[in-house]
């Protein structure tokens, strides 16, 4: 959305995204916290009771705003939204799976993840098959694309850690 205002450079942009996410993920963490699920403890866990009543869930907090500040400073297009959406899909599937009373199983879990994979591998193969004539011409830039989801990705993961050990001593 930024890049339709006018032209300009695609690093300060970005640095500009991740400080944006950053901040309203701490703010949002804070002002939403009581309302994500609760843990219910863990009957067959060492010491399972003591992770009762600690919130969880918060994914769904990372997720919307990474996709918020992925709508308002990465340069979009048709692929890379429907990216967007299969990444809120998948933290839904985990978030309805914190938030029930009863836990889903490995099996329906594994089998959402893997039909969300199958979608992600066909949009990939969609968007860059006519790019590709020979091994030596992928497209870079796809592969870049994905590399650095997967790095924003893994930051949220680390940062939602971060958060719960954080929250796990208060």
């Amino acid at each position: 959305m930024i890049y339709l205002l006018g032209s300009f450079d695609y690093a300060i942009i970005a640095f500009i995204g991740i400080l944006f996410a950053f901040a309203v993920t701490c703010i949002a963490i804070a002002g939403l916290n009581k309302y994500l699920p609760k843990d219910m403890g863990r009957q067959y866990a060492h010491d399972g009771s003591l992770s009762a009543g600690k919130p969880r869930g918060a994914g769904i907090i990372f997720i919307f705003v990474f996709v918020v500040a992925a709508l308002l400073f990465a340069q979009m297009n048709v692929e890379i939204g429907i990216y967007l959406i299969l990444i809120v899909i998948e933290m839904l599937t985990g978030f309805f799976d914190d938030a029930a009373e009863k836990p889903w199983g490995e099996y329906l879990k594994g089998f959402l993840d893997l039909a969300v994979a199958i979608v992600v591998a066909l949009v990939y193969l969609h968007y860059t098959i006519d790019k590709i004539n020979s091994i030596e011409s992928i497209n870079y830039n796809g592969i870049f694309s994905a590399i650095i989801l997967s790095c924003f990705s893994s930051i949220a993961i680390v940062y939602s850690l971060f958060i719960n050990c954080l929250n796990s001593h208060i």
